[in-house]
């Protein structure tokens, strides 16, 4: 998917749901909101890397050059 916001970032609806899900804790007033949005956002974080080594295995050179032109979540 390289099209829409994909050229800039390659997970940018897994960073709006980390982003809504701080949202939620801190207008909430939850500690264990945020606690709990910090814990999903390390595992995703883990989850990412092993997707995108699976991504380069599959799709080799090309999803590659992808990697290197756009960025994982901010830039």
């Amino acid at each position: 998917m390289t099209e829409g916001i994909y050229p800039w970032r390659r997970h940018p609806q897994n960073v709006g749901w980390i982003g809504a899900q701080f949202g939620i804790a801190i207008l909430g007033h939850s500690a264990l909101g945020l606690l709990m949005s910090t814990v999903f956002a390390v595992i995703f974080l883990v989850y990412v890397r092993n997707e995108e080594r699976h991504l380069q295995f599959l799709f080799g050179a090309p999803y590659l050059a992808y990697k290197q032109r756009s960025h994982r979540l901010f830039g």
